[in-house]
């Protein structure tokens, strides 16, 4: 990546002004691009999840009666299909795990 490219990236899609812009790390910089594009990224999950609610609800009275059509039956996302329902570790059991990690390691006293 050359300057050009920071400039296009930094101006352009993130909206810096270029005061700012020149005064960012490398590292800063790169975690502020990081951050825009899961805001987008979640942005556009949104609108898409949005449409196929709206799908779902505008189908319902077209379908069988006693069928049950659900958001998930009409369409599965590509970032639904990594979630777990199989019964994983709790967020507090994830905590505590790293809890014992940090301990172990001597960061935490």
């Amino acid at each position: 990546m050359d300057w050009d490219d920071i400039i296009k990236i930094g101006l352009g899609h993130c909206g810096f002004n270029p005061i700012l812009l020149n005064q960012m790390t490398f590292d800063e910089f790169n975690a502020a691009v990081k951050g825009k594009r899961e805001m987008l990224e979640a942005e556009q999950r949104e609108e898409w999840e949005r449409i196929r609610w709206q799908t779902c609800i505008l189908l319902q009275p077209h379908i069988k009666k006693g069928t049950n059509l659900t958001e998930q039956k009409l369409r599965r996302f590509p970032w639904e299909q990594n979630i777990n329902t199989s019964g994983g570790p709790t967020l507090e059991q994830i905590e505590a795990s790293r809890e014992r990690i940090l301990k172990r390691d001597g960061k935490i006293r």
